[in-house]
Order: C-alpha cells, then sequence, then structure tokens
C-alpha cells in the first residue's frame, strides 16, 4: 500500500466521529443554557436580588464559569 492511496471508509469514519463529537458539544452546551435559564427562573422567586441568585448560582461547580454578564441578561428577562 502506497502512501499515497486514499482510504475513502477511514476518512468517513473518522468525519462521522469528529462530527458526532462536535453535536455532542454543542448539545452539551445547550442544555447547559437551558437549565442556567430555568435556574436564575427559579431562584429570582426566592432570593433578594440579582447578586444573591449570581452569588449562588456560581457556588455550583456546573456554573461556576458563568459569567455575571450571563446571569443578569437572564435575570433581566
Amino acid at each position: 500500500m502506497s502512501i499515497f492511496e486514499y482510504d475513502e471508509e477511514k476518512e468517513m469514519r473518522l468525519l462521522k466521529e469528529a462530527y458526532l463529537e462536535e453535536g455532542e458539544e454543542i448539545g452539551k452546551k445547550r442544555r447547559k443554557e437551558k437549565d442556567l435559564k430555568v435556574l436564575v427562573n427559579f431562584m429570582k422567586k426566592y432570593l433578594p436580588d440579582a447578586e444573591a441568585v449570581f452569588q449562588e448560582i456560581i457556588s455550583t461547580e456546573e456554573f461556576r464559569d458563568c459569567t455575571k454578564d450571563q446571569i443578569m441578561e437572564l435575570y433581566d428577562n
């Protein structure tokens, strides 16, 4: 087999795996955004202000990387 031979099946398999991984990452990101929105709306009812909501959310491991701007945008909507 020459180094110049092209294995279409292998190439298609590798592309499929890459697209599946990318799709999974997009799905995780969308679920996280949806979960954050639900959490902010829930906490708005029980915490005194936006700062308290922000502090409570970033204290969780799952949302530790969220920015204040992200949370405030959801809080205001």
